[in-house]
């Protein structure tokens, strides 16, 4: 294979020149002349929204699965769109020269100036194997004869087995060995200031779903060895989503609890990476999650709707829901402007209690909050300033 044109083997090149062609034949055939630029950047939006999560994949691979004619377009063909397609492609470069990769690795290389040197260095030391690798190691020559995920599953259930005492023997082994292994990457810091090391990534903030995960992950693994760390850990999380309300709670409260222990880590990182620019980050719940740590709080939920309209929204929704959100919105709309006047005022005083109920409760709320949890919270006149004109 002989590298020509731009760092293209000669069969590449002729098979990416032969594509090109082919390209070029197909949209001859077709008159494409009264394309406007409109229809042209409507085109490859709908390519792109149609193949989702496969638009990131190489486009050789997604090309052959396009469906042309689930691509509508107003007063054009399957065959005018796939021409048009093809016409565009074939003044776009799918190679990358040899000089644009190296060039890449270069200005990676900037940003990460030291990233890559310290596997360099003979004297970095290595993780010490945790209690359960250290069992493995010590008994797996005991069984030779059983291959493969067999095995794993052997010792698997050899370690559950195990007395508590003889599973803390191990335990101990590992945190000597931990503390011995920590001891010698500060000498390796020393000895090689400035170069990247594992534990140089800054910390990241403890989210509850990643606790729950960690605090299971090797307790899975030693049950089910035949499981992948990322098919585990993919596991854990489904598993997490499905916890009740309570027992989501006790992982948001640990999380909520484990950020001084952050912040203490984030110091130590930037102790050791004085150059580092990164800043710590805040603990982000999710819709969910902080719906949970507000009601354990007691904060009054849910939030009343703005106006009227989106009040009326909310008590008729769950009858639409077999609609798209735009054909929701469409329906309820018109049901709402044939509301007699009566009806309207009816509407209306039921929205009021409700948005006085909901000012009431939240101004209790936060006035017996802690001068440290009211910096973290919407004042009445944030939080409520949308509400007043509603109740006046």
């Amino acid at each position: 294979r002989v590298s020509i044109h731009g760092g293209l083997s000669t069969s590449d090149y002729l098979k990416l020149d032969s594509s090109i062609q082919r390209m070029d034949e197909l949209a001859s055939k077709v008159d494409l002349s009264g394309w406007t630029l409109d229809d042209k950047n409507n085109l490859l939006s709908s390519i792109l929204d149609m193949e989702g999560d496969k638009a990131k994949k190489s486009y050789k691979t997604v090309e052959t699965s396009i469906k042309w004619e689930n691509i509508k377009l107003d007063g054009k063909t399957p065959e005018e769109c796939k021409a048009m397609y093809h016409r565009l492609i074939s003044k776009v470069r799918k190679y990358r020269t040899m000089s644009e990769i190296v060039s890449d690795a270069v200005t990676l290389m900037a940003k990460e100036p030291s990233q890559a040197q310290a596997n360099e260095f003979a004297d970095l030391p290595k993780k010490p194997p945790t209690a359960f690798s250290l069992f493995v190691m010590k008994r797996i020559k005991r069984i030779p004869d059983v291959k493969g995920v067999n095995k794993m599953k052997a010792l698997a259930n050899d370690w559950n087995e195990l007395s508590d005492e003889k599973k803390e023997a191990y335990k101990k082994k590992y945190i000597k060995l931990k503390k011995k292994y920590e001891e010698n990457l500060d000498t390796f810091r020393h000895n090689h200031p400035g170069c990247a090391v594992p534990g140089a990534s800054p910390p990241h903030p403890p989210l509850p779903s990643k606790l729950f995960v960690e605090s299971r992950l090797e307790k899975i693994k030693r049950k089910n060895p035949e499981l992948s760390n990322s098919e585990a850990v993919k596991k854990l999380t489904n598993k997490y989503k499905q916890l009740s309300d309570s027992r989501k709670l006790k992982w948001i409260k640990r999380a909520k609890d484990s950020l001084q222990v952050y912040q203490e880590q984030f110091q130590q990182y930037l102790s050791n990476n004085p150059k580092s620019t990164v800043k710590p980050s805040v603990l982000h719940l999710s819709k969910e999650e902080q719906r949970i740590w507000d009601s354990s709080k007691g904060k009054p939920l849910p939030v009343p709707a703005k106006n009227l309209f989106m009040y009326f929204c909310n008590t008729r929704r769950d009858n639409f829901l077999h609609l798209t959100i735009s054909e929701q919105s469409t329906e309820l709309s018109a049901i709402y402007h044939k509301l007699t006047e009566d009806e309207i005022k009816d509407l209306a005083d039921k929205f009021k209690q409700e948005v006085e109920e909901y000012i009431h409760s939240y101004n209790e709320y936060y006035t017996a909050l802690s001068e440290v949890e009211k910096s973290h919270e919407k004042s009445p006149e944030v939080a409520l300033g949308a509400y007043y004109n509603t109740v006046t």
